[in-house]
């Protein structure tokens, strides 16, 4: 943790003396961290646990791994992952415990259905486990659910396990409306504002942005609108598959045109509200829904140690906490956006939020880059989406950029890196005729071929 601080100070602050330390206290975390793992009274504790989470940070965030690409990353994930299997589900007993196991939870799910491999079957069941004993309408349940049936759905699609286009169109319409759901219960803790921008500014992308709450409102925000833009890419590649079918081809006419058309607005709407949450991230925007009184460049804006939100939103699932209350009424709907649903019924089972606890702190602020985790892969899926326009495209790769600067994560880098090379690539075709994109059911949003480190190099 120390070494984690240090290095966002370092940053900040540009002091090699800091760097120094912060690397002096990463080699000391990792030697005890080694002794920790090999004992057996201590191998599987929240703090051994936790530090290992701490130290991938400061490996994303330095690029003090051995390998500076993505792949060393998901070393270290599946590393983590089998802590989790080993700590079982007496994790769950612990407060902290279940804290720990859904950050983990959501990254392992990350790197398994990005690179194309089944989520293990132990996982769910934990998951499964331990969402049963929250309410139905707790958002953090929706959530990892509609992350489940994502990642199922994607793997059969791949796999080929559903083949028929009918079908793959049918289900992931019907998916795609359950995740939609994900917020229709939610309570005032989930709430963000929609601010429509003042005059001129490159870091705001459109006309609007969004200020959130608490940094745990926006990740799960973002998160579910990833995985309905991933239900929406197979719906579309779906159809254009359909349509490129020389012998017998499907879904002609003017009612798949408007699908087509629907789908794509769709998805123009959820990109446009993951990059309305860039600016609050990189502090172009206050807090509190105004603008900084100076805009003229980076270094004129205030420089805060924390990060840019006002609350702490705990996702452990606690049924006393703000975020886990349910109502009933269609006025406590979470979203100002179009896509949320204001008919919907709420389980009874989820129990309202004492008043003070979205108020109450229990914890330090987050620190400031703590906050570009998340972010930036929301920003990377954004611009690789098929449907990105160049504008888009643009404002995923400057704020990827500004990452790196503002907050030094090395992570940011590589995935401007792939970005960037996945740009060139959709260039090239279009250059030789070849189409805009190439069709892939489902879509994929990671470049294949050689190591993404080397493929990163190959831009510069």
């Amino acid at each position: 943790m120390i070494a984690n601080g240090l290095a966002s100070l370092s940053h900040l602050s540009h002091s090699p003396l800091l760097t120094h330390l912060s690397r002096t206290h990463y080699a000391q975390a990792l030697h005890l961290t080694n002794l920790a793992l090999s004992s057996p009274s201590s191998q599987a504790t929240d703090s051994t646990f936790l530090t290992t989470m701490l130290l991938g940070s400061f490996e994303a965030t330095t690029g003090c791994s051995s390998e500076n690409s993505l792949v060393a990353w998901g070393k270290h994930v599946e590393g983590t992952a089998a802590l989790v299997h080993l700590r079982g589900r007496g994790q769950f007993e612990r407060r902290m415990g279940v804290r720990l196991f859904l950050e983990m939870a959501s990254q392992i799910f990350m790197t398994r259905v990005g690179s194309g491999r089944v989520v293990v079957g132990w996982l769910v069941g934990m998951c499964e486990g331990l969402l049963r004993g929250l309410g139905e309408g707790d958002p953090v349940r929706r959530f990892y659910e509609a992350w489940m049936r994502y990642s199922d759905f994607r793997l059969k699609v791949l796999n080929r396990d559903i083949s028929d286009l009918r079908e793959v169109v049918r289900r992931a319409g019907e998916l795609d409306r359950e995740a939609e759901k994900v917020f229709e219960c939610a309570g005032e803790a989930w709430r963000y504002e929609v601010v429509r921008k003042e005059g001129e500014g490159k870091e705001v992308f459109g006309e609007w942005y969004h200020v959130y709450r608490s940094y745990g409102a926006v990740q799960v925000w973002n998160w579910v609108r990833i995985i309905r833009i991933g239900y929406r890419d197979i719906l579309r590649a779906s159809i254009l598959h359909g349509r490129a079918r020389k012998i017998d081809p499907l879904f002609e006419g003017v009612r798949w045109d408007k699908r087509l058309e629907e789908t794509e607005e769709v998805l123009k709407e959820l990109q446009a509200d993951i990059l309305a949450s860039v600016p609050q991230h990189l502090h172009d925007v206050s807090k509190t829904g105004g603008r900084w009184a100076t805009r003229s460049g980076d270094d004129e804006k205030p420089k805060f140690l924390w990060s840019n939100f006002e609350e702490e939103l705990d996702l452990s699932g606690d049924s006393t906490s703000a975020f886990a209350s349910c109502h009933s009424s269609s006025s406590a709907a979470a979203s100002p956006s179009p896509q949320s649903s204001s008919s919907s019924s709420c389980s009874s089972s989820a129990s309202s939020p004492s008043p003070s606890a979205a108020q109450t702190p229990t914890s330090l602020p987050l620190f400031r880059n703590s906050s570009g985790y998340s972010l930036l892969w929301n920003i990377y899926i954004c611009g690789a989406m098929p449907t990105a326009s160049s504008n888009s495209r643009r404002y995923a790769l400057d704020s990827l950029s500004r990452i790196v600067s503002l907050f030094g994560i090395n992570q940011a880098k590589v995935l401007w890196g792939v970005l960037a090379l996945k740009i060139k690539i959709l260039i090239e075709r279009q250059l030789r005729g070849a189409g805009e994109e190439e069709l892939e059911l489902p879509p994929r949003y990671m470049l294949r071929g050689p190591a993404i480190g080397e493929r990163e190099a190959q831009t510069r």
